[in-house]
């Protein structure tokens, strides 16, 4: 690697917070360009862009300034089963109230046959029980009450 080389990665590594923030902040201007007619082409751009841009800050907080972040680490460590809770119940909850709103849409279908609404019913009832299973698994992987198979912690 010659002296312009390591000059170059040099230079990069003290822009690359910068960059990193100037490629978030172009996929972001362009997934708003996209809600234009017929610019619907740049939201993959867009998306590109702020997947990038995200990973270098990332990786650029966590790589390159360790201690930094320690009491932030240390809280999130803390209240760690709370919040996976939370964000458990963020990611059922959709599934949970879809799988809701289609059994309730079944009843309320005038056209419907007898074994068309039976099956439905049938079919949205078990998903619902197998969504509730999945998310009460969670919670009790989470608040430590039965750990998950392999689980060093337990």
């Amino acid at each position: 690697m010659g002296e312009g080389a390591a000059s170059d990665m040099s230079t990069l590594r003290r822009n690359y917070q910068l960059i990193s923030a100037i490629a978030l902040v172009i996929g972001v201007a362009l997934i708003t360009v996209a809600e234009m007619p017929s610019m619907h082409w740049t939201r993959v751009f867009g998306a590109t862009a702020i997947s990038l841009g995200a990973l270098g800050l990332g990786v650029y907080v966590g790589l390159t300034q360790p201690g930094r972040y320690a009491a932030a680490r240390a809280r999130l460590a803390s209240i760690r089963a709370q919040l996976g809770i939370v964000l458990l119940v963020l990611l059922f909850l959709p599934a949970l109230l879809g799988l809701v709103a289609g059994l309730v849409g079944l009843f309320n279908d005038p056209a419907g046959t007898g074994w068309v609404i039976a099956t439905g019913a049938l079919i949205l009832a078990l998903m619902l029980a197998a969504t509730v299973a999945a998310f009460v698994i969670g919670v009790q992987a989470l608040t430590g009450h039965r750990p998950l198979e392999g689980d060093d912690a337990a």
